[in-house]
This record gives C-alpha cells, structure tokens and sequence, in this order.
C-alpha cells in the first residue's frame, strides 16, 4: 500500500476513502494518531495499492471542490404574453 494523501479534516479523508471505493479501487485510511506524532495526532493517511495509484489519483483529482463549484445558472425568463382580455365570460354562466 502507498500513502497518495494525507489529510488533516476527517470528513474530507472518509469522502475520498468513499469515492475511491465507489469506484472500485481499495483504499485504507490510516490514523496516524500515535505517540510518535505529537505535531498532529489527528491527521490521516490515505494510501492505495500501488497499482492503483495513478487511477485513484485521477478519481480524486477530477472531483471538483466545493469552493470551485459552477454557481447556478440564472433562471431562464418565461418568454409567454398574459392574455390581453378574459375570454371565457364570468365564471357560472
């Protein structure tokens, strides 16, 4: 197995271990929280099989953050006339 990241948000570490097991690559996440790293304690490793490096990197790269994500597109205006007079009569008759 081989380290391609490592994280210092959890969540951000269990969405990527998703992604790459959603796309059929196995993937382990390791807590580096030892008594050896006392910098970090809470930081993750992400690592693959080393055949897997290049495609898991690629799934990972081609997701795009949410900071960077499209903004919505503006709505499209309804291009319809209002009808310029009732045409039914009152209603009842």
């Amino acid at each position: 197995m081989k380290t391609i990241r490592t994280y210092w948000n959890l969540a951000e570490a269990g969405f990527d271990h998703s992604l790459l097991e959603a796309s059929g690559i196995e993937s382990a996440l390791l807590d580096e929280n030892a008594a050896v790293n006392v910098i970090a304690p809470w930081s993750m490793r992400l690592q693959v099989d080393e055949n897997d490096v290049e495609r898991a990197l690629d799934v990972l790269n081609s997701r795009v953050p949410d900071s960077q994500a499209a903004a919505p597109a503006d709505p499209v205006p309804e291009e319809h006339e209002a009808p310029s007079s009732f045409e039914g009569g009152e209603a009842g008759e």
